[in-house]
């Protein structure tokens, strides 16, 4: 009875991610870009909260980019070739190129995030523990990056 019911749960699951994944690969181009930018600045705010602000203005890549990679690491490795996009959050006074509070990935077949980078170029990659797994587990304060107004750099 408890193989049945773990068999069960495991084609639940399966099931469930597989739904999701199609449902963002099906949105409409306005719900996606609203799907990605909600992420993006939720992603922010749970490992940047210094760098969080209700008023940040979002860009989005106009098409998904290619993720490669060199690093020999086989869980990095089968993510090489996989489609993601590139949202960039502005402060909405700070729109000139290069400035910008957080670069976020997100992959383009299931919309979950690949990586977050803040403008210091200190982040979080989500390729080796999942972004949802961190936030049902609980982002640790030492894992967030915070801003120190007197040195205008991130403390990891």
């Amino acid at each position: 009875m408890k193989h049945l019911l773990l068999i069960f749960f495991a084609a639940t699951c399966s099931l469930i991610s597989y739904a999701q994944n199609i449902k963002f690969e099906q949105m409409d181009s306005v719900k996606k870009a609203d799907y990605l930018v909600k992420l993006a600045k939720e992603v922010v705010y749970n490992f940047g909260p210094d760098y969080y602000k209700e008023d940040l203005v979002a860009v989005i890549s106009n098409t998904p980019e290619v993720y490669s990679s060199t690093f020999e690491n086989p869980e990095v490795q089968k993510y090489v070739g996989k489609k993601y996009y590139t949202i960039i959050l502005h402060e909405k006074k700070t729109k000139e190129k290069g400035k910008y509070i957080a670069k976020i990935g997100i992959w383009a077949d299931d919309g979950e995030p690949y990586y977050v980078e803040f403008y210091d170029r200190i982040g979080t990659t989500f390729m080796l523990r999942p972004y949802k797994q961190w936030i049902k587990e609980g982002v640790k304060d030492e894992e967030k990056v915070h801003y120190e107004p007197k040195e205008g750099k991130a403390i990891h």
